[in-house]
């Protein structure tokens, strides 16, 4: 048995670059780290992190998600078992950061797999022991189907988007409209492209790493080290960016615009792998905040009913708190949105409906929306925003207004009988 577990595993070197960074045994049939030797702290994941198990998570993050929609065609296609098996079998390559690994016995270097100077599906070859490998791009995460486009201009990533009328992107669209009427520079700029029937079918967008510049998702920065107890998760954020020489004054103000237009837009999915920072891919030197990315998942994509304002303060999010309401509370800057230069219920209501949105559907997006830019200006005026005080203030309208329960009409009847 021993014997057998033992010719399922194989050797390669986890590389940064053309750096050896550990040695990773790797079970053939799963994909996943059997055991690791480090050999170069400083390049490992997670900001230099040696602890192994550290390194397993960051592993298995790494992998396409098993819920995205091709995964399974990919797997048929490649005669793979899972997406950890796809990722082994394509070197680990990604286009957001210059790790890969390289099979033991095999010389290879990054000038001979890095996909900016090799496009996809250009390399294939063969080890020693018959294991077959290419140069694809088997890292994508998040839910979306999603490909590289080599474009005269530089790569491209296409997201598609065949579910909800096309709506998570066309809500990058509007995302990047905000943005621009705001004046903010740190965003990617997102298109769109329509089947012949003129329904969303995927959002466009260039990417912003390239053979210099690397990714480094915030999900690794707070991994890198033990919290203290008396820090908040957002705090710790701030003082790692710090740490590692973002100015304080650069990432507060890079959060707080994030905050407040996820809040204006219901982006409910602005989770750990979503924002970050740059890092230089040579010198491994952070060098500012990662541009604003990935607001597919909001401006009430999954709902088509009208929210009152208590609804909206209900609102659950995947980021450093559990509801939206509460991210609030760690903006410094109320004013880092200008509401004067958001696009007003009208336009917004045109914008859906000329990206093919159903009338009726791009109404109740609109109308959602105008009252998350009135809760925000109340933010801004200084008025609490949490779910109690929406409540509160539900409960005097309805006093106000003779509100009656339908128990209270029909105890009113009764007594006029």
């Amino acid at each position: 048995m021993l014997k057998e577990m033992l010719q399922n595993n194989r050797f390669y070197i986890l590389k940064h670059k053309d750096q050896d960074v550990c040695i990773l045994e790797l079970n053939a049939m799963s994909g996943k780290i059997v055991s690791a030797q480090v050999l170069n702290v400083q390049y490992m994941p997670n900001l230099g992190n040696p602890d192994i198990q550290l390194l397993m998570k960051w592993w298995d993050h790494r992998a396409i998600p098993q819920n995205r929609p091709e995964l399974i065609e990919l797997l048929k296609q490649n005669q793979c078992q899972n997406a950890e098996q796809y990722m082994v079998k394509n070197l680990a390559l990604s286009m957001t950061d210059a790790y890969w690994i390289c099979p033991d016995g095999i010389d290879l270097r990054w000038k001979d797999v890095n996909l900016y100077t090799h496009h996809e599906h250009t390399i294939e070859f063969h080890s020693v022991d018959g294991m077959n490998y290419s140069t694809r791009n088997a890292t994508l995460g998040g839910s979306l189907d999603k490909r590289i486009v080599y474009a005269a201009d530089g790569p491209e990533l296409h997201k598609s988007s065949e579910t909800l009328d096309g709506q998570q992107s066309i809500n990058e669209a509007f995302a990047s409209l905000v943005h621009k009427n705001q004046g903010f520079k740190n965003y990617i700029a997102y298109g769109l492209s329509f089947d012949e029937e003129h329904r969303c079918s995927a959002c466009i967008c260039p990417l912003f790493t390239n053979e210099k510049i690397e990714y480094v998702p915030a999900y690794e920065l707070v991994s890198s080290e033990k919290k203290p107890n008396s820090m908040s998760m957002f705090e710790f954020y701030i003082h790692l960016c710090v740490k590692h020489g973002i100015s304080e004054d650069v990432i507060r103000k890079q959060m707080d615009y994030m905050i407040l237009s996820d809040y204006l837009m219901t982006n409910t999915d602005r989770h750990f792998e979503n924002f970050g920072l740059l890092r230089n891919s040579d010198t491994m030197e952070m060098i500012a905040p990662a541009p604003l990315f990935d607001s597919g998942n909001a401006m009430f994509y999954k709902d088509a009913y009208g929210k009152s304002r208590v609804d909206l303060a209900e609102t659950q999010v995947n980021s450093f708190t559990g509801f939206e309401w509460k991210m609030l509370s760690y903006v410094s800057d109320k004013a880092a949105i200008d509401l004067s230069k958001m696009p007003d219920q009208t336009f917004t209501q045109r914008f859906y409906e000329t990206c093919g949105i159903r009338k009726e559907k791009a109404r109740t997006i609109a109308a959602n929306y105008q009252t998350k830019s009135e809760m925000l200006m109340d933010f801004q005026r200084g008025i609490s925003i949490s779910l109690y005080h929406e409540k509160q203030k539900e409960k005097e309208v309805r006093e106000v207004s003779s509100y009656k329960t339908l128990d209270e009409l029909l105890a009113e009847i009764n007594v006029n009988k």
